[in-house]
């Protein structure tokens, strides 16, 4: 096999490699290398697509946000990406996005806010989560019938009754009568 002179990107020794793989002149250099601001940027730019508007990030993911491994722990990829751009995150902060995109990392699509803040912000945009109500896709009810149960409860028939009526567990109807579930419905139409 023949051996290769290279430069070790860490501390700019030459060193002499019989892997064409090899990175560094020693482990102690690879491990400060692979945590690098530089490396991690260069990999980190490698999962992202850019678009007009967006920067699309095309690795991995949780549900809604991009993951990005960083010395065995995943972070999140925007929060990577603000922090690249504009530096750290101070604690108790989030990282929100100006264009409703999650797995967008353009810095200038991104801002720090307090988690209130950002739960606001999505609760004006219609974006907090799962549907309610008969809106939901696995709703047995519709308003008028959650009315309905609450109406006859009052008039005095029991859980048992109402189960039997609208063909649901007592359990069911309980969380109705006691606003465990379907809270969002008022008495009176």
């Amino acid at each position: 096999m023949p051996k290769l002179l290279k430069i070790c990107p860490q501390c700019h020794r030459e060193f002499t490699a019989y892997l064409p793989s090899r990175r560094c002149c020693s482990r102690r250099c690879l491990a400060a290398f692979l945590l690098s601001q530089e490396y991690l940027e260069s990999r980190f730019w490698k999962y992202v697509r850019k678009t007009e508007n967006c920067f699309i990030w095309t690795g991995g993911r949780n549900p809604r946000y991009g993951k990005f491994s960083v010395s065995h722990r995943e972070v999140y990829a925007h929060r990577f990406a603000y922090e690249l751009a504009k530096g750290p995150i101070p604690n108790g902060m989030d990282v929100c996005h100006c264009c409703d995109n999650p797995i967008c990392v353009r810095a200038d699509h991104l801002f720090l806010g307090t988690r209130r803040e950002n739960m606001r912000d999505a609760k004006s945009k219609n974006r907090t989560g799962a549907p309610r109500g008969a809106s939901s896709p696995n709703a047995k009810l519709t308003e008028s019938q959650v009315r309905e149960i609450l109406r006859l409860r009052a008039d005095g028939w029991s859980r048992r009754a109402l189960s039997v009526e609208y063909e649901l567990s007592p359990n069911t109807i309980s969380s109705i009568i006691y606003r465990k579930r379907w809270r969002h419905v008022s008495i009176q139409a």
